[in-house]
Order: structure tokens, then sequence, then C-alpha cells
């Protein structure tokens, strides 16, 4: 298990400049991955027993200009690709692509911003402050249990802040962005399963756009509004139209005739009526596959840019979309994958309840500090997304033996394959016994050096 997570993190070496940053995020990666609380730097220090001197140099090591975070994240996704039971559908990988809100109330910290609670839970205030996450993960499992595996991350909001050069791309298409560039690195075309706050012109614009040969079809869920017009009837004698018969999609459900099939709804099969149909969607123009499903979860629409899927297999797709958010679960409440407290001085200090989003004022000389303040945080959540990834990875690939060493009981198991948290702890106990042992790995190596000479760990 050791031997496997040794050889992991000696392949991200190629995206650090110097053997020292390397040497800092293999010790702040193990560290997420065992950490027994989430209080920020110092669990790390507590969790591998390391010297309190070396804090301030591990929070300079997030601001450190030795790593090239765009490698990183490529090399990664070659891990996750050669590691990971990946599952593929049509010879294509399944990418799920979604945004979550992160609450920071730093008034120093770049791009915090005011955001209007839009979940569907009441334990929420309607208006809060912090960051919106884009995140895209593949889908990966065997028929025991499905997962997804973190690929990458980034804050979907502007800093608002002079002198900063940014991403002025809408946020739906910035998603669309990331899965191009996985798609791109693994040479391998991509469903991209979205949920319908994607389901706009720009993002099937910009999949159609993309000029690579690896191609991201979207699938993703219709608004209840939209419509969509069967192809144009070409008539003798006039001039042809560019659409035929306007269709509002939920009204075409009491239309529907058709015999029900078995499908798999969220991990249950069941009869359910699903039809499919070519349709022309004004939106961009063109023909989209539009699949109507009415299961025992309630009546969706679906929109698919590949004309050829079938309508059980889109259906299935789009249920498997539910794994992101169980994986933000487990980043944001295992991990405390969000848990950063970086910010700038050179940042105005901003009101808990400004009337208005307005521009914060910044002199250009400074907006360089901001910039990095901004990298450090993006980089301690990649740092969290390789964490989260091998804690995946490890779970199918050594089941049996971190049931065993995880020393963790549980009145009933839903499958074979145990979860991340099980895995946590299995590394937790592997790892302190190589301490112990002084075990003969790059990674026990690096943690030594950074212990207090003369520390012992109270086994």
């Amino acid at each position: 298990m050791l031997e496997t997570i040794d050889t992991i993190l000696k392949t991200q070496r190629k995206s650090f400049s110097r053997e020292k940053t390397y040497n800092w995020a293999v010790i702040v990666i193990l560290g997420f991955m065992v950490r027994e609380d989430t209080l920020g730097i110092t669990s790390i220090v507590r969790a591998l027993y390391l010297s309190p001197a070396v804090y301030e140099n591990m929070l300079h090591f997030f601001h450190s200009d030795g790593w090239n975070l765009q490698r990183f994240y490529q090399i990664w996704w070659s891990v996750v690709y050669t590691h990971s039971p990946v599952i593929l559908h049509n010879g294509k990988l399944v990418v799920l692509g979604d945004h979550t809100d992160v609450s920071k109330d730093g008034r120093k910290m770049p791009g915090v911003r005011r955001m209007k609670q839009t979940s569907e839970t009441s334990s929420k205030p309607n208006f809060y402050r912090g960051h919106k996450w884009g995140f895209i993960s593949l889908l990966v499992g065997t028929k025991e249990k499905i997962s997804s595996i973190p690929l990458s991350g980034e804050i979907h909001q502007k800093t608002e802040v002079v002198g900063i050069t940014e991403d002025k791309r809408p946020i739906t298409e910035r998603i669309v962005s990331m899965a191009i560039a996985a798609a791109n690195h693994l040479e391998l075309p991509v469903y991209l399963v979205l949920d319908r706050f994607f389901a706009v012109k720009t993002v099937f614009n910009l999949a159609y756009n993309n000029v690579s040969c690896y191609t991201v079809l979207i699938l993703t869920l219709a608004k209840s509004s939209y419509v969509a017009y069967e192809p144009p009837i070409l008539i003798p004698g006039k001039k042809k139209k560019k659409y035929g018969k306007k269709i509002k999609l939920f009204d075409r459900f009491t239309e529907l005739k058709g015999d029900t099939k078995e499908v798999l709804v969220y991990g249950k099969k069941e009869k359910a009526l699903v039809y499919g149909e070519i349709l022309l969607w004004k939106g961009i123009g063109r023909e989209l596959l539009f699949i109507w499903a009415e299961t025992s979860r309630g009546r969706i629409v679906l929109m698919s840019s590949d004309l050829e899927l079938d309508p059980v297999a889109a259906v299935e797709l789009y249920c498997k979309r539910v794994k992101i958010e169980s994986l933000f679960s487990v980043f944001k409440n295992l991990l405390g994958g969000f848990g950063y407290h970086f910010w700038s001085k050179h940042i105005e200090s901003q009101s808990r309840n400004p009337k208005k989003q307005k521009q914060r004022k910044l002199k250009t000389s400074d907006a360089a500090s901001v910039t990095r303040t901004r990298s450090a945080i993006e980089r301690f959540v990649a740092l969290q997304i390789v964490a989260c990834g091998i804690l995946v990875i490890l779970t199918y690939k050594f089941s049996e033996d971190i049931s065993v060493k995880g020393k963790f009981w549980m009145r009933t198991t839903s499958s074979k394959v145990p979860s991340e948290r099980v895995a946590k702890r299995a590394i937790f106990f592997n790892l302190i016994s190589a301490l112990l042992k002084n075990k003969r790995l790059a990674m026990i190596d690096i943690i030594k050096q950074k212990q207090s000479p003369g520390s012992t760990i109270d086994s």
C-alpha cells in the first residue's frame, strides 16, 4: 500500500524545479491523507510528528514559484488513468463537472464575494461570503462500487482587483475547457456529464468548436422552459424554413407512448419510460439528442451532443453524476479540502455586508502579491485533490488489506470496497509503523528529515 503511494508521489517530481519544493509537496499530501483534524497546516505537523520549526517553511511552500500547477495536474491525470479502474462508455471517458460553493469570511482573502444560497437545504443562510470552485472528476469503479476521482479544481469567480489579469469567460465555459484539457492530455474522447445549470448554448458551442481530435460530448439536464423544433418540412414552391414544428419539451410527456425499458436509476434497476429523439435546438442552431425519461424519481429531459447515444445509457450516465456530489462531501468533510486561510495585506478589508459588488482598488505594484495569494489557494486545493484521489485509488487496489488494517468497525457494510475514511485510517497505521521501523521508502526518508532530532512516535 505504502509502496503504491510512494510510486505515485515520485511521478510528481517532474512538476517541481527544485528537490526541496518536491519534498514539501510529499509531506503536505501525506499530511492531508492521515491527519486527524482539519485545523490548518498545524494538523500536518502533529500528524507526521514534524519539528514545530518547519511550520513557517511549509507556509512559504504554497507561495513558491518552484512548481508548475498545470504540469502538476497533467501528471496527476496520467496517474489516475493508469492506476484506477476507469469506466469507459463507447470507448470514451466519463467526466463529471460541477461547481461547489465554499463559505469563507476572510476580509482580505482574494476572490471572496457575496453569494446567494441556491441549495435545497434550510440549514444555510440565504446570503454568505465565499468562493465558487469548479471541479471535474473521472468516473471509476467496478461492479461492487462506483466512485469519482477529482482531476482538477479552479476558483471560478473574479478576484475583482485592479491590475490582475483573469479569465473573463463565463463559469459554465470554464468547466468545459477543463474537460477539453484533460481529454487532450489523456488522448481520449470524453463524455462530460453536467447538471441543468450548464444547459446553455455557450457550453455546447465550445464543445462543438473544439479543434482537437479528442472530442468532448455534452450530456446535461434540460431546463423546464426549453423548447426544441422538428426538422422543417419542404413544401414545393415555398421558401424552405429553418425550423419545423415547435415542441415544448416537458409537454411531450403527455404524448409519449411506448414500452417501458429496464434502467439502472441511482444503483437500482427499475422499469421506466425512456424515449429519445433528434431535434433542432435554437440555442445552437444544430441538432441535439433529446431524451425523455419518467422514473420513480420523477420526469427529466436530457440533452446530448452525441446523436448516437443510446437513450437508456444516457439516463444511466446522468444518474452517475451524483458521484461528484459524494466526492464533494468526502473532500470537504473528511479531508477538509477547502480549509485554507491565505490572505494578502495588500487587499483592502472588505465589508461583510456590502451593498454592491464594487471593484476593490489596488495599486498595480501590489497585484503580483495578490496573484501569488490566489495561486497559493489553488495549490492548496490541488494537493488536497491528489490526497483525495490517492485514497480512492487505494480503496480499489487494496480493498481487503484496508478493511483489515483500517480497524474500523461498522455494523453494516454496503460494499466490499471500503470507504475513503477507512482507507485514511489504514494508511495512518501503516505510515506510523513504517516510520517506527525506518522502512526504506523515499517518502519515509523525506518525513524523517523534517522531524525533530531524537523525536519519538508514541505507538
